[in-house]
């Protein structure tokens, strides 16, 4: 049986990968261990010569890391991602991601002089993008996980993310020819003090090829981007959307009789529970990536029952955490449907098609996708205080699928606040189309910045 390995860094340090601890997976326990091996300052100051952490700069290839998933050689590692379809659970390699972007960070932040110790905390602040290259990941053959730093600024760190597939050997035998990237991602981690009450400066990036410039101008013009799209956020709707509503809302009684349309309210689902030490990460407050897992389930299964069949995963949207969960709050999970919409306006050439079509073939996915729609769901988790009853929203994700448009009914507002849902749904699909079209157009390295394998190694 090939055992699964995980490599650290520029020289490329190499760990076993443990099959334990069942509530968290193999990787994620395997990155956890090694973080924790070493004691841990407990503040800015370095123990054994008193100096003060300065940033220093440090080259994108000095916090690469690779994890290797031996799918197909082992059935038990196979058992603990393997969904009801036989692919590989998405919600399970969310999970992954969020640690291996920790990692990533730590790694990014570590100094010589501090022996490799972290003398800050690092926090998932946002998911800027998650979204698949092929729809679907299979289980039966191995799967690679790359991560590394392609932007920072003062107290914040760009962390992209290549998920791939397609690969017959583990270790020195595996070719990077038989990958095939299957899903990519961007997390944005921050450095606070220990008390997590100021930010803290993070090692900058030594930019020493044209395109590790171009990946790290790919990343600040996304950080720039995300500005924006908060400014645009408080906008009230535009003439063209207010009048979008009115016809709607004037339609409203019709809409009812008709059974291709939903009222928004109707497709909500929800999940409420206790937080208990098990879910906890290395803060003892609940890991960032179970948050991610729930709501991505729960979304899945919101969208099942609308559209009457299992739907597609396209992507995950912008996400922040907003605060913190602690252990022993009441989660709880609202999701809703808040825009139904086709798929012919869609970016054929970055997702492809579920009918088969690869992304090369735009005119054939173009037209295979008339006949189907996009579903964007809303999941906002709110934490619960048992002690003083208080009520904190957390998170709000936003996922969007795929389902055939014979089942998958459309849906509409009923009052003033779903109408602001279905126009941000809305608002977002358009804005989809335009920064992916800008980005394979005028900036491709950042659609995968891994994609001709790591700068400087």
């Amino acid at each position: 049986m090939t055992d699964g390995l995980v490599r650290i860094g520029r020289g490329k340090t190499v760990i076993p990968l443990r099959v334990r601890y069942p509530e968290r997976s193999t990787l994620i326990r395997t990155l956890w261990d090694d973080r924790m091996k070493d004691p841990r300052p407990s503040d800015m100051t370095n123990t054994d010569n008193n100096k003060q952490y300065t940033p220093i700069k440090k080259a994108m290839a000095d916090s690469y890391c690779e994890a290797m998933l031996p799918f197909k050689d082992d059935a038990d590692l196979r058992a603990m991602y393997i969904d009801m379809d036989g692919g590989v659970r998405m919600g399970k390699v969310l999970e992954d991601l969020d640690a291996m972007a920790a990692t990533v960070a730590y790694l990014h932040c570590s100094q010589p002089a501090f022996k490799s110790d972290f003398p800050m905390t690092i926090l998932t602040a946002a998911v800027d993008r998650i979204e698949m290259r092929h729809l679907g990941i299979p289980a039966n053959q191995n799967m690679r996980i790359r991560a590394m730093v392609t932007w920072v600024g003062h107290s914040s760190m760009e962390i992209s993310l290549s998920v791939d597939g397609g690969v017959d050997s583990v270790g020195a035998d595996a070719s990077a020819s038989n990958f095939k990237q299957m899903a990519m991602a961007r997390f944005i981690m921050v450095a606070r003090s220990k008390d997590g009450k100021q930010a803290m400066p993070v090692n900058t990036l030594e930019l020493g090829s044209d395109r590790e410039r171009a990946i790290f101008r790919a990343g600040q013009s996304l950080a720039e981007a995300r500005k924006a799209r908060q400014v645009r956020k408080q906008n009230p709707p535009g003439a063209e959307e207010s009048r979008l509503l009115h016809d709607i809302f004037q339609s409203r009684d019709s809409n009812k009789a008709k059974p291709n349309l939903s009222r928004m309210s109707q497709t909500i689902s929800k999940v409420v529970r206790i937080c208990h030490p098990q879910e906890k990460n290395l803060h003892d407050l609940v890991f960032g990536g179970t948050l991610m897992r729930e709501a991505f389930e729960l979304a899945t299964a919101c969208s099942a029952i609308h559209c009457g069949q299992l739907p597609v995963f396209l992507a995950i949207d912008e996400l922040a955490f907003c605060h913190p969960v602690p252990i022993g709050s009441i989660l709880e999970l609202t999701a809703m449907i808040v825009h139904v919409g086709l798929d012919d306006g869609f970016d054929s050439q970055v997702f492809g098609s579920s009918q088969g079509l690869n992304h090369t073939s735009t005119e054939k996915a173009k037209e295979a996708k008339k006949d189907m729609k996009r579903v964007h769901v809303q999941v906002v988790a709110h934490v619960l205080s048992i002690k003083d009853r208080s009520r904190l929203v957390t998170n709000t994700f936003h996922l969007t699928f795929e389902a055939p448009a014979e089942t998958t009914p459309n849906v509409y507002p009923e009052t003033y606040e779903e109408g602001i849902l279905y126009l941000e749904g809305r608002r977002r699909l358009t804005s989809m189309r335009r920064t992916n079209s800008t980005i394979r157009q005028d900036n491709p390295i950042n659609v995968d910045p891994l994609e001709t394998g790591v700068p400087g190694l």
